[in-house]
């Protein structure tokens, strides 16, 4: 398995054990369309890797991985047609939960598991609120971008 796939599972698993609430998952399209949604009937965090970099073997044949990993929150709206104040609460509670999303890493996270090492932290919020998201398909997005690094020895 690549250690990039590996490392976004190794995310997933421990959202999923944060925020049992939400759905996690690893995705390659960050933004999950409304019908899809309102389906899930549940906020969602898509996990995508953005960017990799590997420095050459160090000594044992470990190699250094970098990558940049974005979790999207995205929701759908329930109260768009409802009352203004309403629909500000709603918005207001996402915007809470996008900010305890973030707060997670600010703290290195260490995980040791099938042969890897991975750490994340330096959270940073791209997209606090997707303003065309919100007017065209009537969602919330929000965008936490993280840094992994992750120490593996590579399958050749």
């Amino acid at each position: 398995m690549s250690i990039a796939v590996a490392t976004t599972k190794l995310i997933v698993e421990h959202l999923q054990s944060i925020v049992p609430d939400a759905e996690c998952r690893r995705s390659y399209m960050p933004v999950v369309e409304p019908s899809a949604l309102d389906e899930i009937g549940k906020t969602t965090l898509c996990v995508t890797p953005v960017e990799r970099e590997a420095d050459v073997y160090t000594q044992g044949g470990i190699q250094k991985n970098s990558f940049d990993i974005d979790i999207c929150i995205c929701a759908k709206l329930n109260h768009i047609n409802d009352e203004y104040e309403a629909l500000l609460a709603e918005i207001d509670a996402l915007m809470g939960f996008a900010e305890k999303i973030h707060s997670l890493f600010l703290k290195r996270i260490v995980i040791n598991k099938d042969g890897l090492k991975a750490s994340f932290d330096q959270p940073e919020h791209l997209v606090l609120f997707d303003r065309d998201v919100f007017q065209h398909h009537n969602s919330f997005l929000s965008v936490v971008r993280i840094n992994a690094v992750v120490l593996a020895k590579p399958e050749v």
